[in-house]
């Protein structure tokens, strides 16, 4: 009997401590995915009659995955809806502006101590605005423009970190109309 359990326990401890098929690639470990959201304020050079309602703080959301190049920087991809600007005239006819698009960029993070740092990201943003007139008539146009982004961040882990971020976004078509975007966000990041 007690051959059986020694054997048994050697088994266990063998089989616990061999590699399995479902252990983590070495590359993944330097991929992570991440999410925010936050406020967004807009900000379009149009000129809008002072009669009108106008909002122009939204809700945006972002989310991603990166590749850590090294302790220091990380290639980004991802997506992010950067909110609305909504007009209202006098007659209750409502107009809108929609932004979002795709981002591909460097993030680089320096720890200040063992448990926080500061990070900043930049990169290109591949841009879509749609817009609805007062009239009703819909419209979209879209371009590719550079994003800055500062930041801190707390990690509770290795894995598991939160961050909150300042970002401009200053967008240009080509008819030289501009539309600027602050966000500040607050997000997650999960390294594998």
């Amino acid at each position: 009997m007690r051959k059986i359990s020694s054997s048994l326990a050697i088994l266990a401890f063998t089989a616990l401590s061999t590699p399995t098929l479902a252990e983590t690639p070495d590359w993944l470990n330097d991929v992570y995915i991440f999410g925010s959201a936050g406020r967004a304020d807009l900000d379009s050079d149009e000129k809008i009659d002072p009669l009108y309602k106008v909002d122009d703080n939204d809700t945006t959301f972002a989310f991603g995955a990166g590749y850590q190049i090294n302790k220091n920087f990380s290639a980004e991809l991802g997506y992010t809806d950067l909110g609305e600007i909504s007009v209202e005239d006098n007659n209750d006819r409502k107009g809108s502006l929609d932004a979002s698009g795709y981002i591909l960029g460097l993030k680089g993070e320096i720890m200040v101590t063992r448990d926080i740092s500061l990070l900043a990201r930049t990169g290109v943003l591949f841009w879509d605005v749609d817009t609805k007139s007062l009239s009703g008539n819909k419209s979209s146009t879209d371009g590719t423009d550079w994003y800055l982004s500062v930041g801190a961040a707390y990690h509770f882990t290795e894995q598991l970190a939160v961050d909150w971020q300042f970002s401009r976004y200053a967008l240009e078509n080509k008819d030289n109309d501009k539309l600027d975007i602050d966000t500040v966000t607050l997000g997650l990041t999960y390294s594998f």
